[in-house]
């Protein structure tokens, strides 16, 4: 436990900010696969699984260590995998291993079903239900616009997410030969995730601090939402630029450049980033840096879109 907390130390403080880049980092390398790297593929929902199932140890951990109601409640989420005495464990608050740490390491999450059953437990209420009302505090004090619920249809999103379970146990305990993984299927495992843990946060963040202002998290999301917006794009358009190219030179060529590009831009951003070393506004910086070069990135796209067209 003591190696899991040192490799989760900074998360811990910042979790949702860090969910939030980790999950634009898998969408990232998704988009970067070839049609020819379908074995690769497995990894996503492997991924997936592993930050919904951190996203919810961390808040696991949150919640408890916030105090009442949430210490009481954490009894009934054990579900009897108890391996220690629970009073006992009031003992423990203010350590460096906290009550939150050792009830969040073994809670059961291996299952859609056991998820929403150990967090409802622990708030109280109903965790579907209030996920399916849950609206976008962003998109209604920022934006003004107002009923603007997180997930589309809570169903299909439970099932994606459970989709998303199911494929990450088969991928990671058997070899799965006759298992088919889709593009549209793996499409919906991260869109769905996205709305389910964005939707987790801001319910979690409420039950924590009722009707809270807009903090530095909020403003991160929306950045990491516009680079993933960004990205997908600039995706496209560097596909469009490859259908064009007449011969493997010029393949060649385009492909390196496109790696030397993305070279700068990890280490401009990393850069920019240094500005706010160890800050929570670290993330936002580097992700609104990143949407500036792919914008510029983009407007030279079209250029050799224009031109090899044209060839």
């Amino acid at each position: 436990m003591q190696e899991r907390l040192k490799r989760n130390r900074f998360i811990s403080e910042f979790y949702q900010v860090e969910i939030n880049f980790r999950l634009v980092e898998i969408e990232r390398a998704y988009r970067d696969l070839s049609s020819d790297q379908a074995e690769l593929m497995r990894y996503i929902p492997i991924a997936l699984y592993a930050t919904v199932e951190s996203f919810f140890r961390l808040a696991i951990k949150a919640l408890i260590d916030h105090g009442e109601p949430f210490l009481s409640n954490a009894e009934k989420v054990l579900d009897g995998n108890r391996k220690f005495d629970f009073d006992t464990l009031k003992t423990l608050s203010g350590r460096s291993v906290t009550i939150g740490d050792l009830i969040a390491a073994q809670v059961r999450l291996s299952s859609i079903e056991s998820l929403l059953k150990a967090i409802t437990e622990l708030l109280g209420q109903d965790f579907k239900e209030t996920l399916e009302s849950t609206t976008d505090r962003w998109e209604d004090e920022v934006k003004g616009n107002p009923d603007t619920r997180i997930i589309d249809n809570i169903d299909t999103t439970i099932n994606c997410v459970k989709e998303t379970f199911r494929l990450r146990h088969v991928f990671c305990h058997e070899t799965a030969g006759n298992e088919t993984l889709t593009k549209e299927t793996v499409d919906n495992c991260i869109k769905h995730t996205k709305q389910f843990l964005d939707a987790s946060g801001e319910v979690i963040g409420n039950v924590r601090f009722p009707d809270h202002p807009l903090t530095q998290a909020d403003m991160t999301k929306a950045a990491a939402d516009k680079y993933s917006q960004e990205n997908a794009l600039l995706a496209r358009l560097t596909g469009q630029v490859k259908q064009v190219l007449s011969d493997d030179e010029q393949f060649a060529l385009f492909e390196k450049a496109q790696t030397a590009w993305e070279s700068f831009m990890d280490s401009t951003t990393n850069l920019e980033g240094t500005t706010s070393e160890g800050g929570s506004i670290q993330p936002m910086i580097k992700y609104m840096a990143a949407v500036r070069l792919i914008e510029e990135r983009k407007q030279n796209l079209r250029y050799l879109l224009t031109l090899f067209s044209d060839y």
